[in-house]
């Protein structure tokens, strides 16, 4: 096959595997378009890597384009629309060198383009958002037999119910869908407990609940059955009612390398049951902005050894000062963090020197230290220290008055 028309429809016919994608970068590559095959070939290389990993932290600072496909989006257009229809659109950055996502109003003009749709790219994930009453039923979606060439499904705004749940969890096409993401109220407390009353725990390994309505802590400590999850994001989502003993080291929690509770009334007996769980050891990635956490709070944390597998740290806008910023750097459990949110927090210049004294912190890649506080003091004995001879991204957003040397250093070394 040397057609491009057939080289894509050998990608849409087989989107799981990378070869029909790196024969399709050759093409490009032979017919004046390197630009593209390179891309291919980098999105193929990041697919897997997580964001807290150097690669893509490097990759995101020097080439952002190489991570979101943005100049390739006018290369993929969508099917039109149908009579008082709202267009689709696409919705997520590219993955392996091509759409991934697709977004509708409703299930119905999905369904109905979806032959013409999947022609078109390797679209793996669909996500639909709710803009009028029958948007939220899901019957039509669950019964296209295309569903099964998808691994995301998303919902946003769409309330679904303990039936409708029910009727995804059953639906005999989704069986290789290992994302759900239901975004922005777009499933209720009774949903929500359907859920963990399904099988799907056993099938997904990532499960987004970002603001969703409350969900009883019962029901995910509850929860007893097969878990397959690897990345669970409770964003802006209360986990409400007494913390049932052990719930971190429920199924649910067990083996996740990704934790997101921002926002959620974890606290300071919350964070002390987390890093005494079985939960706490696999985890790469931990989320905790926006909580009022305190110092003594990130004293329990950086002090436990079970969080030495963690990547990334986020802690932002938590209530920190330069306290909690000197109990982060003495910690010796730290030391593989790649990835370190302290934006919104006043650590200050105080902070922000014992961050660059720490013997632990050498490795990080991206260093977010907007609206600290931090002034030029901060940053230069920063700049001169170990921790930042491997950073690949540093973030000084509102920084006050840095002086003009020290501006004119830091976009020689960051861009």
């Amino acid at each position: 096959m040397t057609d491009r028309a057939d080289l894509l429809a050998a990608v849409c016919d087989r989107p799981d595997d990378d070869t029909p994608r790196l024969v399709f970068a050759d093409w490009c590559d032979d017919h004046g378009d390197p630009d593209y095959a390179r891309f291919i070939r980098a999105q193929v290389d990041l697919a897997g890597v997580p964001e807290w990993d150097r690669l893509r932290v490097r990759t995101w600072r020097r080439e952002q384009h190489l991570v979101t496909g943005a100049p390739y989006r006018e290369r993929y257009p969508l099917p039109p629309p149908g009579p008082r229809e709202a267009p689709g659109r696409l919705r997520a950055w590219f993955r392996r060198g091509f759409p991934w996502d697709v977004e509708y109003e409703s299930a119905g003009p999905f369904v109905r383009q979806s032959a013409d749709l999947f022609a078109r790219a390797p679209f793996q994930s669909v996500t639909i958002r709710h803009q009028h009453p029958a948007a939220a039923d899901p019957a039509p979606l669950v019964a296209d037999p295309s569903l099964a060439r998808l691994r995301r499904l998303g919902f946003v705004g769409t309330r679904l119910g303990a039936p409708a749940v029910r009727r995804l969890a059953n639906a005999p096409h989704l069986a290789g869908v290992t994302e759900l993401s239901f975004e922005s109220d777009a499933i209720t407390s009774a949903g929500v407990a359907e859920l963990f009353r399904s099988r799907l725990p056993g099938q997904l390994t990532r499960l987004h609940l970002p603001f969703a309505d409350p969900i009883p802590a019962d029901v995910l400590g509850g929860y007893d059955g097969p878990s397959s999850l690897r990345s669970l994001n409770l964003h802006y989502t209360p986990v409400v009612g007494p913390y049932p003993r052990g719930l971190f080291d429920a199924p649910v929690f067990r083996g996740l390398v990704e934790l997101n509770l921002t926002h959620t009334p974890l606290g300071p007996a919350g964070v002390a049951a987390l890093v005494g769980s079985a939960a706490a050891t696999s985890l790469e990635s931990f989320t905790l902005n926006d909580i009022p956490l305190g110092a003594a709070a990130v004293r329990t944390l950086t002090g436990s050894p079970a969080l030495a597998n963690l990547r990334r740290l986020s802690l932002s806008t938590s209530d920190l000062g330069p306290a909690a910023a000197k109990a982060i750097a003495r910690s010796p459990h730290l030391r593989n963090l790649t990835v370190l949110d302290l934006a919104g927090n006043a650590i200050k210049d105080e902070g922000v020197l014992a961050l660059a004294a720490s013997p632990h912190l050498r490795n990080l890649a991206f260093l977010d230290l907007a609206l600290t506080g931090v002034t030029d003091r901060g940053v230069v004995a920063l700049l001169d220290s170990p921790v930042s001879a491997n950073l690949e991204r540093l973030d000084l957003h509102g920084a006050q008055s840095l002086s003009p040397d020290l501006l004119a250093c830091l976009r020689e070394r960051f861009g």
